[in-house]
């Protein structure tokens, strides 16, 4: 906890030290403070706000990508493509796949792991995803 004491009436805090960090993992990261920083006028408390990290890849996925091809994510996040409505195949090596990652994905027809080890598939990765009819997983390893 970060406490400044004495900060003049009319002025704003300033924050020195390093960034938070959020205690739910590195899928959130800092976006902001609530109250957001501005003058003081009484006794205030900051709390330290964080996001979904996917959150604004989601927004611009949602309505715009078909295929998914990224052999150098390992780690697809909890509802990383939720309700991507035009997404129809996906390709990766990802070893960690999400709660949700795919779900509400309705075209989706065909998902390939191709993982250097093995694959950790959390609950519900493709609830809601009527059309699916492949899921290929091929666990890489080393000769």
């Amino acid at each position: 906890m970060y406490v400044q004491n004495n900060v003049p009436y009319g002025t704003t805090p300033v924050y020195n030290a390093s960034t938070p960090e959020s205690t739910q993992g590195e899928d959130y990261v800092f976006a902001g403070w609530t109250p957001e920083l501005s003058g003081i006028m009484r006794d205030t408390t900051y709390t330290a706000v964080f996001r979904d990290a996917a959150v604004p890849v989601r927004k611009y996925l949602k309505g715009s990508i078909t295929d998914y091809d990224n052999s150098s994510v390992m780690t697809i996040t909890r509802s990383a493509f939720n309700n991507c409505t035009s997404l129809k195949t996906v390709k990766t090596a990802a070893t960690s796949i999400g709660k949700y990652a795919f779900r509400g994905c309705s075209k989706l027809e065909t998902v390939e792991f191709n993982a250097p080890g093995s694959i950790f598939f959390d609950d519900d990765i493709f609830d809601n995803t009527s059309n699916l009819k492949y899921i290929i997983i091929r666990s890489l390893y080393p000769s």
